[in-house]
């Protein structure tokens, strides 16, 4: 079975979403509407932290592993 490739979008349609976009990005400015901004990063907790390295780590069944795979142990 073939599998189909999307073609890229056309000039013309990459031109007006970039217009629209702008035109809304405009429009909440003008109304006063805040831009979203993401949500600051969540602190972990001293059990969650690798000993190691300081990063996160996740839960397996025989315990901690640090999730940055910088190291063993």
């Amino acid at each position: 079975m073939r599998h189909h490739r999307p073609r890229p979008p056309p000039p013309e349609l990459q031109r007006h979403r970039q217009v629209r976009a702008d035109y809304l990005r405009d429009l909440a400015r003008l109304q006063g509407v805040a831009e979203p901004t993401p949500p600051p990063p969540r602190e972990l907790p001293p059990e969650e932290r690798c000993p190691t390295c300081g990063g996160p780590t996740f839960l397996m069944s025989y315990g901690r592993v640090c999730s940055l795979g910088l190291h063993d142990g």
